[in-house]
């Protein structure tokens, strides 16, 4: 049995009669979602993980900030690798590799 297929002119005539003039613009990127009652109690429930784990690590801000750059360069170096766009031949040393990515 054969399917038919959609009218696609039809379709795209009632997208272009529900999109906005040029004098009017709709911008579909604002969304407005809340919690629901167990969503807010999950939340204040894990208020205290984050300043927890703050604690756990034992590093100051400055050190913690260099902790991300680094992890940051990291990705960034593996992306590239992965994506073909690496340098070298995959011996690189420590310390040496692309370019520093900034925060």
């Amino acid at each position: 049995m054969r399917r038919s297929r959609p009218d696609i002119s039809r379709a795209r005539a009632q997208v272009d009669d529900a999109l906005p003039g040029e004098d009017e613009r709709l911008d579909v990127r604002v969304a407005d979602g809340r919690l629901t009652p167990q969503g807010a109690a999950l939340r204040e429930r894990t208020r205290t993980v984050p300043p927890a784990i703050g604690d756990a690590i034992g590093l100051g801000d400055d050190e913690i900030k260099t902790v991300q750059k680094l992890l940051r360069r990291l990705t960034t170096n593996v992306e590239q690798h992965a994506s073909g766009k690496g340098k070298g031949n995959g011996n690189s040393s420590a310390g040496s590799g692309p370019a520093e990515s900034t925060p």
